[in-house]
């Protein structure tokens, strides 16, 4: 089916009433469900943590209602598929709000799932995990969830010690869900199976940040870096990331996780932690500018991407040009000065010049 939404409906409200009232569901299960609304997810390119059962959200989108700089109203979109020139719902989903004020939404809607089934495995290191997901979602088939949590992130969530954890968990009909399962365990035979009960934990706390927000409040930084990398970048990219951060001064965290799989390449998810040894908003502010330069210059030093899932805003603004391109970054300007030539939307955002004054100098040069 196809739900027509305002851009406004924060996402478990939207679930909420789509589930009981229709018995569907859109899918799209980021961990901000609570605090993210549709315009947020369409403008972000965001990603669901079920992304590999129901895709991300512009696999999701097939049509929306866009506001320009001159007040004109646009409607995209609205059939499964066309092929009538470029596909301008595609053009503004991960735009930031910088060419267009999205308005509404037709999003795809499934029936809600009637079975499922969670497993957990074991790993030597980071790397066997990951050979496992990619011969997984190679097999053309793969659970809602694969995500691989290298030693340290897994002892921290449930103290299993040195190995990496893959959780995997399938939602959906019984057969597909058998199917899925079957490949799981063949492709993770080398591998030690555990509770399936870590899924259900981690279900439990897969949206709660209080740990984090408790650091936080006993004036440590803590942030996370997410980025795609192909399989055969990743082993590489992920030991010289997490280790580029883990040597910031400061810094006493730098783990990660695989949370989202491709047949040609993966996100990682890095999570990373310090406390600065001087007191004041200034130090903290100096050690996570530093901790986010290392891992970003280094992730596109070994072929990651700028983000997966969380966008660009202002941190990652002053990368935009060394990742995309020349080429690319003076098409994606041609197209903010065609569509709002004052520059009054979200001035700043993706990296686009502004006539409103410069940027914070943290966040207004390349490193």
């Amino acid at each position: 089916g196809i739900v027509d939404v305002g851009a406004g409906m924060f996402g478990d409200v939207l679930e909420d009433e789509l589930q009981s009232e229709y018995g569907l569901t859109v899918g799209h299960w980021p961990q901000s469900i609570a605090l993210s609304t549709v315009g947020g997810w369409l403008a972000c390119r965001g990603a669901g943590q079920l992304s590999n059962r129901y895709g991300k959200i512009e696999d999701i989108v097939i049509g929306l209602d866009v506001v320009l700089a001159d007040g004109t109203i646009v409607h995209t979109g609205g059939h499964a598929r066309q092929s009538a020139g470029p596909d301008l719902t595609q053009l503004f989903v991960g735009s930031e709000g910088t060419l267009g004020i999205i308005t509404g939404a037709r999003l795809r809607a499934r029936s809600v799932a009637t079975a499922n089934h969670s497993s957990a495995w074991a790993f030597p290191s980071f790397e066997a995990g990951a050979d496992a997901c990619r011969s997984i979602i190679q097999r053309g088939l793969a659970p809602a969830a694969l995500r691989l949590y290298d030693a340290a992130e897994a002892d921290r969530n449930w103290g299993t010690g040195d190995i990496a954890v893959l959780l995997a968990f399938d939602e959906g009909d019984q057969a597909t869900v058998d199917a899925t399962t079957t490949i799981t365990a063949e492709e993770c035979s080398s591998a030690a199976p555990l509770d399936a009960e870590l899924v259900t934990k981690w279900f439990g706390h897969r949206n709660d940040v209080s740990a984090l927000e408790a650091l936080i409040s006993r004036g440590y930084m803590v942030d996370t870096l997410e980025l795609t990398v192909s399989w055969t970048d990743l082993p590489v990219l992920y030991t010289t990331v997490r280790d580029a951060i883990a040597a910031t001064p400061g810094i006493i965290s730098s783990t990660a996780h695989l949370s989202h799989s491709y047949s040609d390449g993966a996100c990682l998810y890095f999570t990373f932690a310090g406390k600065a040894a001087a007191e004041g908003p200034d130090a903290i502010e100096e050690m996570y500018m530093s901790a986010w330069n290392a891992g970003t210059t280094t992730a596109l030093t070994h072929g990651g991407s700028l983000s997966h899932h969380h966008g660009v805003g202002l941190n990652r603004a002053r990368f935009m040009s060394a990742s995309q391109g020349e080429g690319a970054t003076s098409v994606l300007h041609a197209m903010k000065k065609a569509l709002d030539p004052n520059g009054i939307l979200n001035p700043g955002k993706l990296g686009m010049p502004t006539a409103f004054g410069d940027l914070p100098d943290r966040f207004g040069s390349e490193h």
